[in-house]
């Protein structure tokens, strides 16, 4: 079957050189995301069939900047989500970075100000956030900022419906799947994990990667709740089984 009008975006959040004595199940070594850029690139140039590939990152975190140069090393871009309320901070981008990716024809996205949950912030605290952040990336990069990635994946309709009024027209959710091209409205992605099979990546960029495990996320979440979820999770960081995607 032929993807020409598939898409798949992976997700990432930090990339680091160095090992981290703070690590999180999010964090992929540089080396390693390297390998899978490097794999991205070849497959964009021999293969008329996979789906096309959009690379994203979360949070505007400091180790973007060597991520958007490897990028560009190997002719591709990437789209960051940048927390605007965190730049300059330790750890994270400063404005001039985000500048710096932004000419080098890296797109820029908003990932709120101070990434609260969405759902839980009244209508006008809302509108601060999505409204300050794309304000303050469009002055400060000149690009039209109409990606929105919703902290931690949460929204409900009401947070997607205000995000499309307000001139957002790609909400990208941390829902696992594929998404039609070109890329528009909500759309689902693949979050790239330190734990995740080198097979898995492969079959993600072929089109055939499987989505039960975010089906099982999804019911537990239900079963036990999101703040007891994200408690089990974060407590598990440190021990990374292999997941098959």
């Amino acid at each position: 079957m032929s993807h020409k009008h598939q898409a798949v975006i992976l997700t990432y959040h930090r990339v680091p050189k160095a090992k981290m004595a703070n690590a999180k199940f999010h964090d992929l070594p540089f080396d390693r995301f390297r390998k899978q850029m490097e794999m991205v690139a070849a497959r964009a140039l021999s293969s008329t069939t996979a789906p096309n590939v959009c690379i994203s990152f979360d949070d505007g975190t400091s180790d973007h900047l060597e991520a958007g140069n490897l990028l560009n090393e190997l002719g591709l871009t990437g789209t960051f989500f940048i927390i605007t309320g965190r730049l300059g901070q330790e750890g994270y981008l400063t404005p001039d970075e985000v500048q710096h990716l932004a000419r080098n024809g890296h797109r820029i996205g908003s990932h709120s100000v101070s990434h609260p949950h969405l759902t839980e912030l009244s209508m006008a605290e809302l509108d601060k956030e999505l409204i300050t952040s794309k304000r303050f990336l469009e002055d400060l990069t000149h690009q039209s900022i109409d990606w929105l990635a919703p902290p931690g994946g949460i929204y409900n309709r009401t947070v997607l419906e205000r995000a499309v009024a307000l001139g957002y027209s790609v909400f990208r959710t941390m829902e696992w799947g594929y998404t039609d091209w070109p890329v528009q409205g909500r759309t689902p992605c693949f979050p790239v994990l330190a734990g995740s099979a080198p097979d898995s990546f492969e079959r993600i960029l072929d089109g055939k990667a499987t989505v039960w495990p975010f089906v099982v996320k999804t019911y537990l979440k239900k079963f036990i709740g999101e703040g007891m979820y994200s408690k089990l999770r974060n407590q598990l960081s440190g021990f990374r089984p292999t997941i098959r995607i």
